[in-house]
């Protein structure tokens, strides 16, 4: 390629740029909220198909959490909401008890994610404490909690080795993502050759169906969607009242 080949691409090519930033408006540092004031920021979801109350789930989380400082509750999309807290004691207080429910609806608790609309909130993940019986105790060790959590989610923490206390099953603390159905039981092969059924429970679970395993409904919620080729109506709940509790 000649020189002047090559300076008619330059020139090309800044053309085409020049076209596709055409009317592009930069947004510069001081259109941005602090990152002292984003340090103060949740964001939550629930996980639910009933209809609710935005005002009635405010409510029953603001009594709940019992913060010395103010906090602000705003709609940012469909099931979404945006928390900001007055103290940084208060975030902290609510997102180290998280997750938490609100009448039975698992209520998702995330940091806010910079430079992503609300609709792109990745809000798909919560830790549960999860039960594993069925283990023969000599295999309760922590590299077995973590094969068996691997199944299900990311280990986060586990008394696997605390045989005296869980000689019944090993207890482990797992990153779930939600959006999948929840697993119930494993199958797993020991050492001499046979296989063991490893029965899965979770603590606390919030509404679930136990006939698809997602969480957000529950089994006559299924069958009313069609799930066994049945129509009709899902039921609502429009009451202003309501419980929220912790489910750490």
């Amino acid at each position: 390629m000649t020189t002047t080949d090559e300076d008619l691409l330059r020139k090309f090519s800044k053309l085409l740029s020049d076209e596709k930033n055409k009317g592009l408006t930069n947004l510069e540092e001081d259109c941005v909220i602090p990152n002292r004031k984003l340090s103060l920021y949740l964001v939550g979801k629930l996980v639910t198909d009933q209809n609710f109350s935005s005002f009635g789930l405010k409510t029953a989380l603001t009594k709940a959490w019992n913060l010395e400082g103010a906090l602000e509750f705003s709609e940012a999309g469909r099931n979404l909401f945006l928390l900001v807290f007055e103290l940084e004691i208060d975030k902290w207080k609510v997102w180290m008890g998280s997750p938490w429910s609100f009448n039975r609806d698992l209520f998702v608790l995330g940091p806010l994610h910079p430079n992503l609309p609300p609709d792109h909130w990745n809000l798909t993940h919560v830790e549960l404490w999860v039960q594993f019986h069925g283990i023969p105790l000599e295999y309760m060790l922590q590299k077995t909690a973590l094969a068996l959590a691997g199944r299900i989610g990311n280990l986060v923490i586990s008394d696997a080795e605390d045989v005296v206390k869980w000689a019944r099953f090993i207890c482990s603390r797992i990153y779930v993502d939600i959006t999948k159905p929840l697993v119930v039981i494993l199958s797993v092969s020991l050492l001499n050759g046979t296989t063991q059924e490893i029965l899965i429970k979770y603590e606390r679970l919030p509404r679930h169906c136990v006939f698809d395993g997602h969480i957000g409904h529950e089994y006559l919620d299924y069958m009313h969607r069609g799930g066994f080729g049945s129509e009709g109506e899902k039921r609502v709940s429009t009451s202003h009242e309501g419980a929220a509790v912790g489910l750490a």
